[in-house]
């Protein structure tokens, strides 16, 4: 697959995921099946697809032995800064529109990425990047201030 269609895949699939999760979370069957059990089957889920996903791949287990501490505590913090946000999430979702969540979160992130990796990862931005960044935290305060 070439970079554009994987990046285009991203994009739908992001775009596509919040409203999904508002949609399962006010369509369940049962209401007392509630948002931990939503949390639960979709750990298992991503579990199961995972290892669905190496098998295919015919992926060598014996180098499971070779990860070291350091390894597991950068596997396990990514794992819980991958699966924490769209846990977070789905409790905002209880209480506002997916829309009005959109257009706050996507923004910070955003910045909160390059602030994050500049400040603590040493990592640079050009002008118009800082000029961009500016102008979406204006357009956050506008509509917070008018929503």
């Amino acid at each position: 697959m070439s970079f554009p269609a994987i990046a285009f895949s991203w994009a739908l699939m992001i775009a596509f995921n919040p409203h999904v999760k508002k949609l399962a979370l006010h369509n369940m069957s049962d209401r007392d099946l509630g948002i931990n059990t939503y949390k639960i089957v979709f750990t298992l889920f991503a579990v199961l697809l995972t290892l669905l996903i190496v098998l295919i791949q015919s992926y060598d287990w014996t180098k499971l032995k070779k990860v070291n501490g350091m390894d597991m505590f950068y596997i396990v913090a990514t794992a819980a800064l991958s699966i924490g946000p769209s846990f977070l999430f789905l409790w905002m979702l209880q209480d506002h529109e997916v829309a009005s969540l959109n257009f706050i979160l996507r923004p910070l992130a955003i910045m909160s990425t390059a602030a994050i990796g500049v400040f603590i990862f040493g990592e640079s931005l050009t002008l118009r990047q800082i000029i961009g960044g500016c102008i979406s935290l204006f357009g956050i305060g506008i509509f917070l201030y008018n929503g």
